[in-house]
């Protein structure tokens, strides 16, 4: 892009704009209410809770609980986000966590809807898949004591 105003402050303010990085001199940065941030910390601390106790119990995802739990801590400590999205790995977590933000809501709906279809088919597909193990089992023990 070549240079077509007159004084560098107007390039550069103009460069930024078309970079996307006009966000960077804005002074409205988010800052939340006091009743919003005690619901992330709330929220933050059951999920480190849950994802505590997936670490022991195999069925809970325990990383997936971790990682939201870290998530909602960003949202009200600037340290931890600095600190998750300097980090290799957490810097693409949280990346695709704020591309979330760009999904429209009914979009969002569709997915949580889908998603819960496909959970309780994995669930029903579980259960019946244990009970039919279950029988054959029975199956076996009765022709064996005979």
């Amino acid at each position: 892009m070549r240079k077509t105003f007159g004084s560098s402050k107007q390039w550069r303010r103009h460069s930024r704009e078309f970079d996307g990085f006009d966000h960077l001199n804005s002074n409205s940065r988010t800052f939340h209410s006091p009743v919003k941030k005690l619901a992330y910390v709330v929220v933050a601390w059951l999920m480190l809770m849950i994802g505590l106790a997936g670490i022991i119990i195999p069925v809970i995802p325990g990383l997936l609980f971790l990682a939201a739990a870290l998530f909602y801590f960003g949202k009200v400590s600037p340290g931890v986000k600095a600190w998750s999205d300097s980090h290799p790995i957490l810097g693409k977590v949280n990346a695709r966590i704020d591309r979330l933000g760009e999904v429209k809501f009914v979009e969002r709906i569709k997915i949580v809807a889908l998603m819960s279809i496909e959970a309780i088919a994995s669930t029903i597909s579980a259960v019946l898949t244990f009970v039919r193990g279950k029988v054959r089992q029975r199956k076996a023990e009765i022709t064996d004591f005979r």
